[in-house]
């Protein structure tokens, strides 16, 4: 896997100071958080509308899950 070095912040450095972190994915996109020489983490910056979209996804799936959890239960409100 190669990796740009430009999107590497270490995980230390990233525990005492996260706005190094977010700084560098605000201006790449994205930055790889690596514990040691390994990539852990991977921490995107999403613009408004990926964010609503994401929010909407999330509530799509839990409804989806609820639903299907009580599906008998709501039929029987139903009727």
């Amino acid at each position: 896997m190669e990796l740009d070095s430009k999107l590497l912040v270490s995980l230390t450095e990233t525990q005492k100071d996260f706005n190094a972190a977010k700084t560098v994915a605000d201006e790449h996109g994205a930055a790889i958080i690596a514990d040691g020489t390994a990539p852990k983490y991977l921490l995107f910056a999403l613009t408004d509308d990926e964010g609503e979209t994401l929010r909407k996804e999330l509530v799509d799936r839990t409804a989806k899950r609820i639903f299907e959890k009580y599906h008998d239960a709501f039929k029987e409100l139903a009727k």
